[in-house]
């Protein structure tokens, strides 16, 4: 498995999953489905998540490109 960018800027920003979570409206779980690349995003939040950890949407929507 690839190391998730969602995981490494959160964690480079000093975020706790639930804190990522709180700020882009979700529950913890799916950012850690998201990490493990067990689920996708929706766009809006793809969007949410990218622009708090300072990463393209696509990042956050195609994590294995």
């Amino acid at each position: 498995m690839t190391h998730s960018i969602i995981r490494f800027k959160r964690k480079e920003l000093g975020m706790t999953q639930r804190d990522l979570a709180r700020v882009v409206g979700c529950a913890q779980t799916h950012i850690s489905f998201l990490e493990r690349q067990c689920n996708g995003a929706s766009p809006d939040l793809a969007a949410k998540i990218a622009r708090v950890l300072g990463i393209t949407t696509e990042d956050v929507l195609y994590p294995n490109k």
